[in-house]
């Protein structure tokens, strides 16, 4: 919240200041204009200082109301009753949603007298037509997360309840509420959307919402909403969700239709379609289910592969269920994908045992430019259960390079904790752009925990490396103990 000062000569835009605020998080905003107004509204009336707090606080508050009517909206907030109750007493206008939101807290007031200002307040405005009260339906809806969150407010009686009904029930705020959730690229449709679909308030709109809302988790939720529901016909809106572009709505279809083997889409067509999702996870399950219908997978992986589709998810999978035989079609595939695509390409042809991706694995390491692409590179190695051999990660580090940042340290650790400390001396002594401490605590974790029995060659390399650092090599014989 901006620093507000009640004390200055100058006429402020009250509620464009407050307005620019999320009426979601009215609640701790409150709190914080509640503090600023404690520590700056006794300071309007210095003569009255020797008088009772409330008589000090009600002289500030009429004063700041006078050269400012807006100010009653952040004065409402105040920790004197009767402030808060003056202060609401002064509202003939909702500017807009966040001082709509302040004027909603105090409907939940644990002053009775204030709780009763604030439902009169409202009460009156809704009397007027929306052009003068400020409660058009562009307001109402923006504050919505207050509106339908009612249920967190444990003083709210008939009274009130009722304003709230009123509210929701206002001209023109079920269509703009609708629309909003419909069309709203912003996060905030799904959270609306959620909020609307728990209270039953989007549910005709729900099958419609699946098929024609924009943003993704708003066709998620209207999905599950419609699954969940008895009676409702679900295997268009299944249809249409098999085919969206978001991975959480495919994923929540497809998994009804494995689950409900009666589905009309619990076929061989369907899940052939889906072996090419991006999404590893949805590929996978469509596999599965085609398997469950005795189809042989391999022929359908090697055709995705071979052909236009570029899916990754395919060669992922063919490098799990394939043969050695398929890595020369993997490598043949790669050059379709960017440096992220052609690593993870590299990989399934190493998984596969391809000794030509391996190589290429290494060269990315040792000879990239960029440490993200090397880092991928590494991860990729290790996870075709690769690594790199002493010579080439001495290789790394003679080139400058931070093994560390590139990811080359998971293979270094790898290694016999004589040949991991030459690595480690190597990079000291090169000064390389690395974290020494973490290097120095690995190669002690590393002496600690495995055996030690180095050959004297190895010893005197180690010597050799250290010779001409005094302050190394007495590191290392307190590390190593040799």
């Amino acid at each position: 919240m901006q620093q507000l000062r009640l004390c200055g000569t100058e006429v402020w835009d009250i509620a464009g200041l407050l307005d620019r605020h999320d009426p979601a998080r009215v609640s701790a905003i409150a709190g914080q204009l509640r503090r600023m107004i404690d520590c700056q509204i006794w300071t309007l009336a210095p003569d009255l200082i020797d008088y009772p707090a409330a008589c000090r606080d009600m002289r500030s508050a009429t004063l700041l109301i006078k050269r400012n009517r807006d100010l009653a909206f952040p004065l409402s907030t105040s920790a004197s009753g009767f402030v808060r109750e003056y202060a609401l007493a002064r509202i003939n206008r909702v500017p807009g949603p966040f001082t709509l939101a302040l004027l909603l807290l105090r409907l939940n007031d644990h002053v009775a007298r204030v709780q009763l200002a604030a439902t009169g307040v409202l009460r009156s405005l809704l009397a007027r037509p929306p052009a003068k009260s400020g409660l058009t339906a562009e307001t109402v809806v923006d504050c919505m997360d207050v509106l339908l969150t009612t249920a967190r407010f444990s003083r709210l009686r008939g009274p009130q309840r009722e304003i709230i009904r009123r509210l929701r029930d206002a001209p023109g705020v079920q269509q703009r509420f609708e629309d909003l959730v419909k069309s709203e690229r912003s996060d905030r449709a799904p959270r609306y959307a959620a909020l609307g679909l728990q209270l039953g308030l989007l549910d005709r709109l729900a099958p419609e919402l699946v098929v024609s809302a924009r943003h993704a988790g708003v066709r998620r939720l209207a999905l599950k909403s419609c699954l969940d529901r008895t009676g409702t016909a679900t295997d268009p809106l299944i249809g249409t969700a098999l085919r969206d572009r978001s991975r959480e709505v495919v994923s929540m279809a497809l998994q009804r239709v494995l689950d409900d083997k009666g589905s009309a889409h619990h076929k061989q067509a369907v899940f052939e379609r889906l072996l090419t999702n991006p999404s590893l996870s949805i590929a996978d399950r469509a596999g599965f289910a085609l398997r469950s219908l005795g189809i042989d997978l391999l022929p359908l992986l090697r055709r995705a592969v071979a052909g236009s589709s570029l899916s990754l998810s395919a060669i992922v999978l063919l490098s799990r269920y394939g043969s050695p035989a398929d890595a020369r079609a993997i490598l043949d595939a790669q050059s379709g994908f960017g440096i992220s695509g052609r690593i993870k390409c590299l990989q399934a042809a190493a998984t596969l045992g391809s000794e030509d991706a391996a190589t290429q694995l290494k060269l990315v390491i040792l000879m990239s430019t960029c440490d993200d692409e090397a880092r991928l590179a590494s991860k990729a190695l290790a996870a075709a259960g690769l690594g790199l051999s002493f010579v080439e990660i001495v290789r790394i580090v003679e080139a400058g390079q931070d093994v560390a940042k590139r990811g080359v340290l998971r293979f270094a650790r790898a290694l016999p904790t004589i040949r991991f400390a030459q690595v480690v001396a190597l990079a000291v002594s090169r000064n390389l752009a690395c974290d020494y401490q973490a290097l120095w605590d690995q190669l002690e974790e590393k002496r600690r925990r495995t055996p030690f029995f180095p050959s004297q060659a190895e010893i005197e390399d180690l010597r050799r490396l250290v010779a001409d650092q005094p302050v190394l090599a007495e590191s290392m014989r307190r590390v190593l103990g040799v």
